[in-house]
């Protein structure tokens, strides 16, 4: 799934613009044999050997709702009972499509997911200097990234993880705090674990972000970060205020 608007270029598909509807498509991801875990060996050209790099293949675009629907239950149903679950990835700042494809794949490798893996890609510019042009591109990013999530729970799946990363997680709060507001926050009860690794929120921000949630919905789990340089740019861009992935672990704890 992807806020992102089509590129001019079939070859990268989307681009670094906004797009005003949400898209979709698949894309098959090789790892090679040499791989090493929190590695992702990436090619400097084009095209990628597959026995030495992560390699994107097959990318195919999906027609709409109904065309990803039907794509995402086919692919739910030809998997075992116990391989059903289905885990959202939200990449973070200054990440390219590429980016997050590749990411998301060296994720499931390195962690063992059985699972379905579900990238949602908001339209990050993919440059440092374009971090204000990142943080609304995930505000507007909020609604699109909840109609995924009812696209999601109309399928079969057993359960449903998310994983967000940086200001990855900026969008996913944002968008659970608005679910939770319109009375739609985990109302199937199909949202199992909510994984937040080095969120690049401001710390005061997300204390009011989390007020609306009552103590048994927060299934949250924070991955603090003490060398991320980029929460440290981000704490300096914010006024100095901590930001989350990088705060005291018990005042985190509320």
């Amino acid at each position: 799934m992807t806020t992102r608007a089509m590129d001019p270029d079939p070859a990268l598909m989307f681009s670094r613009g906004r797009s005003d509807t949400l898209q979709f498509a698949t894309m098959t991801v090789t790892i090679p044999p040499v791989h090493q875990s929190g590695q992702i060996e990436r090619s400097e050209t084009l095209p990628p050997d597959p026995a030495l790099y992560f390699a994107i293949q097959n990318p195919a675009l999906l027609e709409g709702d109904q065309g990803f629907r039907r794509a995402f239950n086919a692919e739910i149903r030809s998997r075992p009972a116990d391989q059903r679950g289905v885990m959202v990835f939200i990449h973070g700042f200054n990440t390219t499509l590429t980016d997050a494809v590749l990411g998301i794949a060296q994720f499931v490798e390195d962690t063992g997911f059985t699972g379905v893996p579900l990238l949602f890609s908001w339209a990050s510019g993919g440059r440092v200097q374009d971090y204000v042009y990142d943080i609304n591109s995930v505000l507007a990013a909020r609604d699109d990234l909840l109609h995924g999530a009812v696209l999601v729970s109309k399928s079969g799946e057993t359960s449903v993880d998310l994983v967000a990363h940086s200001m990855g997680n900026l969008l996913a709060v944002e968008a659970m705090r608005q679910a939770k507001l319109e009375g739609t926050f985990t109302k199937l009860g199909k949202l199992h674990n909510v994984i937040l690794a080095s969120p690049g929120i401001d710390v005061d921000l997300f204390r009011r972000q989390l007020s609306v949630f009552s103590p048994d919905e927060r299934r949250f789990y924070v991955f603090i970060s003490r060398g991320d340089t980029a929460l440290r740019a981000s704490r300096f861009i914010g006024g100095g205020v901590p930001r989350v992935g990088a705060g005291d672990v018990k005042a985190l704890a509320m």
